[in-house]
């Protein structure tokens, strides 16, 4: 069964269309980094700018450092004990990162990524990170400006309000149903220093205590 929604997931993406995945806080809108239309179905259904950057989700530390210089020694010891987890953490892009995900065209160009913790019942979508060669784009359930959707029910009905049924695709399944009927928080965002320190970005569900 979860093969055959993470087959249907990257069939979707292959399409174009928006996916609905789950995460370890609120549901989340995501679409094939190399897709422009699936592009610019989010970014008119969020009302967002273009310049507003989205974060990626990886399977894996490795499969982030891929999309990173080398991180200060003493946080990547820090990531390995607190991913997967809500922490979405911002470093420099290395050159093998999509630019869609980027800071800026340049040297200094940072990329906002995150290793997601799933329930058993949501494995697949680990399984379909593991199936791309890139970060999966993500962002938040809502127009922008506007409170993120945290309830799946909420957010397919989102979808089906405000797109056409070949624009988007609702994964089904065991774990999804009542995925976050109580309320969640997003993820905590930082941005790291090249002596390893931090600035906070969004204070969410990571306890920054905890780093």
């Amino acid at each position: 069964m979860q093969e055959d929604i993470t087959t249907r997931c990257l069939q979707a993406l292959k399409e174009g269309k928006i996916i609905l995945c789950p995460t370890d806080g609120i549901p989340g809108l995501s679409f094939h980094p190399n897709s422009q239309p699936a592009q610019k179905t989010i970014t008119k259904l969020k009302g967002r700018t273009s310049e507003k950057k989205f974060l990626g989700l990886c399977h894996s530390l490795p499969s982030a450092e891929k999309f990173w210089l080398p991180l200060p020694s003493l946080f990547k010891q820090k990531l390995m004990a607190h991913w997967p987890g809500p922490l979405t953490v911002i470093w420099r892009a290395s050159p093998d990162a999509p630019s869609i995900l980027c800071s800026e065209q340049n040297e200094n160009s940072t990329i906002a990524l995150r290793v997601v913790r799933l329930a058993a019942a949501q494995q697949w979508f680990n399984d379909l990170l593991c199936a791309l060669d890139v970060p999966l784009p993500s962002t938040s359930v809502n127009v922008s400006g506007e409170s993120p959707i945290y309830n799946w029910q909420e957010a397919c009905s989102f979808l089906q309000a405000n797109l056409k049924d070949n624009e988007y695709f609702i994964p089904g399944g065991e774990g999804l149903v009542n995925l976050n009927s109580t309320p969640a928080q997003p993820s905590t965002i930082i941005s790291l220093n090249e002596n390893g320190t931090f600035k906070l970005i969004r204070q969410g569900a990571f306890d920054l205590e905890a780093l």
